[in-house]
């Protein structure tokens, strides 16, 4: 669904808090090629997929972090998303990010 988006080129999507075998939280890591907002992808997301699918979280980068091997470090969005640092960000009224 990123794909039709204009600006997104790279996306990764994390569960930021699992309970009870139940995904509390989806946070999804967008990388931009032009300006666009966080809120901005989110409004789009939501004419397209029905509300659950939508993240809660949408944290927009600059640059995706690799790791050694060349992929996707998802440890280094995990410690993003957690400490609330680095990138745009649009998290929805009343959870967690």
């Amino acid at each position: 669904m990123y794909a039709n988006l204009k600006g997104i080129v790279g996306v990764v999507a994390l569960l930021n808090e699992v309970h009870d075998n139940k995904i509390l939280m989806l946070a999804a890591f967008a990388q931009k090629t032009q300006d666009i907002t966080a809120a901005g992808v989110k409004m789009q997301l939501a004419q397209r997929l029905p509300p659950y699918m939508v993240p809660k979280t949408i944290l927009l980068l600059d640059q995706m972090p690799m790791n050694a091997n060349g992929k996707c470090d998802k440890k280094a969005l995990k410690e993003m998303l957690l400490s609330g640092r680095n990138g745009e960000r649009d998290t929805a009224a009343g959870m967690r990010a």
